[in-house]
């Protein structure tokens, strides 16, 4: 009779520490199971689908993203003692795949950028080599202009007649104003080469 009470006993207190057990690992599960849920909802907002469009984006939306992700990252290194194996690398392998799509999509937005920045310094070259062939145009229609002052310079020294003297100096006014305005066209021109050559630095 002491036997089977004694036996009664262990048995109950068993069951009792197997309820506890179960209990305990049940309500882990529930916990792990939320952090698991909370964590992937983290990483899910860091996902680079939840993006209307890829070009609008900015270094500042991929920051966000970015920091988004570390915070999924920083929650499961939170929250691994009280999670499940099972849990852990559910999660594990979700902030993963969103961490590799999340730098794939930094990746092209690199290349974009890089191909914006081509085109951009493409233009600029283009812009460049017709600015300098402006200018040197307009230096040669200065030479010439300045060529045809000398001549009526010369003309008007030796001019034998006030008449011709007279309408010799009207066109030298007419070349020094002609002069004039090329010499402002050339500043200008320098001044965009110069610009255009500092925005390719």
């Amino acid at each position: 009779m002491i036997a089977d009470q004694r036996n009664k006993q262990e048995q109950e207190e068993r069951r009792k520490r197997q309820e506890e057990h179960d209990t305990y690992v049940a309500e882990n599960k529930a916990k792990s199971y939320d952090h698991l849920i909370a964590i992937i909802n983290r990483a899910r907002l860091a996902k680079v689908n939840n993006l209307v469009d890829f070009y609008p984006v900015t270094l500042d939306s991929i920051k966000q993203h970015s920091k988004l992700l570390k915070e999924a990252w920083d929650m499961l290194s939170d929250y691994e003692h009280e999670m499940t194996q099972e849990d852990k690398d559910k999660c594990f392998e979700y902030i993963t795949n969103t961490q590799e799509e999340l730098n794939e999509w930094f990746n092209k937005y690199k290349g974009y950028q890089a191909d914006r920045r081509s085109d951009f310094e493409t233009r600029i070259r283009n812009r460049l080599d017709e600015n300098q062939e402006r200018l040197r145009k307009a230096n040669d229609a200065l030479n010439r202009v300045r060529a045809n002052m000398a001549k009526l310079e010369y003309d008007i020294s030796s001019a034998w007649s006030d008449d011709f003297k007279d309408r010799a100096k009207g066109w030298l006014s007419e070349a020094e104003l002609r002069a004039r305005d090329i010499e402002e066209g050339i500043e200008k021109i320098e001044v965009w080469i110069r610009e255009d050559k500092a925005r390719l630095r």
